[in-house]
């Protein structure tokens, strides 16, 4: 079979906008609950949560729900990515297995109060990834373990959380395996 670019992608494009009236539409709220993804060679990600953003600088919003998810064997870039979205999220009680790269990768326009909570992340070469343009961030009881893979030979450091977010609140996470536990600057290339 053909691999695919995501298992599920949410989108909000630009030209969705003669639907998506922000003169009549004021907010979004979108979520994936209690799926189970199998083992698949994914391109991008299995789940993509992205282009919810004000517009012309009104007031659209989005709230954005990643819970109760078990995504098997994933060779993606990122096993879910969220952004960019202007606004909240939660990403919940997750059981995300990948083969190197993210984990969980949030980035782009302005998201706030964002929960990272209860997820089981193994494989990856970063468990948690998230850049500047997010803040207030709270990563709590995540269980995070490594791919294995030591640094070296043109392979960067494994981190299990990597946030340049302003504001980040860690909590009761468990990391093993990786290089580093926690660090900053490693705002991901767009």
């Amino acid at each position: 079979a053909e691999a695919l670019c995501h298992a599920i992608d949410f989108r909000r494009e630009p030209e969705y906008d003669a639907i998506w009236n922000p003169a009549t539409y004021d907010d979004a709220v979108v979520g994936v609950k209690d799926v189970l993804i199998g083992a698949g060679t994914y391109t991008r990600s299995a789940i993509r949560m992205a282009g919810f953003t004000a517009a012309d600088g009104g007031g659209r919003w989005a709230a954005v729900g990643i819970v109760g998810v078990t995504v098997m064997p994933s060779a993606a870039d990122s096993v879910i990515e969220f952004g960019p979205v202007y606004g909240s999220g939660e990403v919940l009680e997750n059981v995300l297995t990948a083969n190197g790269g993210n984990g969980i990768r949030v980035y782009g326009s302005n998201n706030d109060d964002i929960v990272i909570d209860r997820n089981y992340i193994n494989g990856a070469q970063t468990a948690i990834l998230v850049d500047d343009q997010a803040y207030e961030v709270l990563f709590k009881s995540n269980v995070l373990t490594g791919d294995g893979v030591p640094a070296g030979n043109g392979v960067e450091p494994d981190t299990g959380i990597c946030s340049d977010a302003l504001f980040n609140d860690y909590k009761s996470n468990r990391i093993r395996g990786f290089d580093e536990d926690i660090k900053g600057d490693c705002t991901p290339a767009p």
